[in-house]
């Protein structure tokens, strides 16, 4: 490893595909998915502990998935921890703004079904924005700041996206 002299220096990984153990210099320092015994494999935001004089030691990853897809996203981030979580917030929330104002949308477009149900393309409307919505709130680097729920995470992901796509179909047929 290389970098100035921090005094509490992270490691931020946005995540890792899907299942890790990382040592430094040989030392284990953190572990996740099924290396780590039962656990959800899911994708994890990623902080390694350096420490100070973490210059010309050793990271080592050790990563495994069953799946297609192995390894982190994105190029790793190293900084003090209020540096690497002042990027999360200034990254994550122009998505988890997006995200809310969609929810708030949608949610005005219920409060128009409710009124009016006669008016069945503002209840698909509802279901697309406030399932898209969620679905960009979920893709943000400030969810887990905000509310750490796990593995609930992705399964908005995946639902918001799902009902989102049945959403706009109906909507665009209607």
């Amino acid at each position: 490893l290389s970098g100035p002299s921090l005094t509490d220096p992270v490691m931020f990984i946005v995540n890792i595909d899907q299942s890790f153990e990382a040592y430094l210099d040989g030392s284990l320092i953190d572990r996740f998915g099924p290396m780590a015994g039962e656990s959800f494999p899911g994708l994890p935001k990623v902080f390694l502990p350096l420490g100070p004089g973490y210059q010309g030691k050793m990271l080592v990853l050790r990563i495994y998935s069953p799946y297609g897809s192995i390894g982190p996203f994105m190029e790793p981030r190293i900084g003090e921890h209020h540096s690497v979580y002042s990027w999360m917030i200034r990254t994550g929330l122009p998505p988890f703004a997006t995200g809310a104002l969609q929810v708030l949308l949608g949610i005005f477009a219920l409060g128009v079904f409710i009124l009016r149900r006669e008016e069945r393309t503002a209840l698909y409307y509802a279901g697309f924005a406030i399932a898209s919505g969620i679905h960009v709130i979920t893709r943000s680097f400030i969810r887990d700041l905000l509310w750490d729920i796990g593995p609930l995470w992705t399964y908005l992901e995946f639902g918001g996206l799902a009902i989102s796509s049945a959403s706009w179909c109906l909507l665009v047929g209607q």
